[in-house]
Parts: C-alpha cells; sequence; structure tokens
C-alpha cells in the first residue's frame, strides 16, 4: 500500500511489503542493504524472510496498492528468516548479493520483498518514505570495496 508504514506479518492474513528503488551505484559493491526504522506497536515483531521480486509490478492506482492476487512472483533469496527486529531500533535487512545480481544484468531490478515467517497476531510496522518523521525514512547503504 502507498501508506507511511511497510507491514509484514498478518492475523490469519497476510502483510508482505515490496520495496524497489533506482541503483544510485552501477558497480558491484562489497556491501548493499536497506535501512528500516521499526515503528513502536502493540504487537510484537515476527522473523521474516527477504524474497527477489522476479517480475513487473502490476499496480491498481486507483486504490494505491498491490492486492494479493496481483502482487508479483518472487523467489527467496535467503533460507532462513531474519531475526525479529526491536521496535522503535533500525533494522539492516543485508541485499549485497542481489544487488550485485541487478548491476551485472543476472537478475532484473524489480525490487524485494519483505515475507513473515508467520501470520498468527504479529506484525512489524517499518517506517515508509511518506512517513511524517523524514528522519526515519529508509535509506540505501551501499560499500564499494575497499572503502
Amino acid at each position: 500500500m502507498i501508506d507511511d508504514v511497510l507491514k509484514v506479518g498478518g492475523w490469519g492474513d497476510w502483510y508482505f511489503s515490496l520495496i524497489r528503488f533506482v541503483l544510485p551505484e552501477k558497480k558491484e559493491l562489497s556491501f548493499a542493504g536497506v535501512l528500516l526504522f521499526v515503528q513502536p506497536d502493540e504487537q510484537e515483531t515476527i522473523p521474516v524472510f527477504v524474497d527477489r521480486i522476479i517480475e513487473q509490478w502490476k499496480w491498481d492506482l486507483s486504490v494505491k496498492h498491490v492486492w494479493w492476487k496481483d502482487r508479483p512472483g518472487s523467489f527467496p533469496i535467503i533460507s532462513e528468516a531474519l531475526p525479529p527486529p526491536h521496535q522503535t531500533h533500525w533494522y539492516v535487512v543485508e541485499i549485497t548479493r542481489l544487488y550485485n545480481q541487478w548491476v551485472t544484468g543476472t537478475a532484473g531490478n524489480f525490487g524485494f520483498q519483505l515475507r513473515p515467517a508467520t501470520n498468527y497476531g504479529s506484525i512489524i510496522r517499518f517506517a515508509s518514505n511518506l512517513t511524517n518523521d523524514q528522519t526515519k525514512i529508509p535509506y540505501v547503504v551501499l560499500c564499494l570495496e575497499g572503502g
């Protein structure tokens, strides 16, 4: 959803967050990651998986979100879930291998998704680029080899 939060989790249903950005650096990197700020919430946070999106997104701009039936195909890029984030802290999602695949052209840059490990009444609310507090927007962190 085009919103001030990126939700991951659910209550019997599933909330995924899809993230896509323009590649600011066109070279292979020693590290690429996305920093996400975890907003406070009454629910506990949960572990998350990171999946490579493998096709274009199908947006319905009249409702400003991607429905489950329109969600693009994806492929897991990690075999074990990342640990649950701590609320009111920054969370790093490392995507170095995926970023380098985008740069070399071995994978299309359709973005990635954060998928919950479970949907039994827990949720993570990451601040999006539309949050009121612009100091909490997501950041891309890139490191070139040797510097």
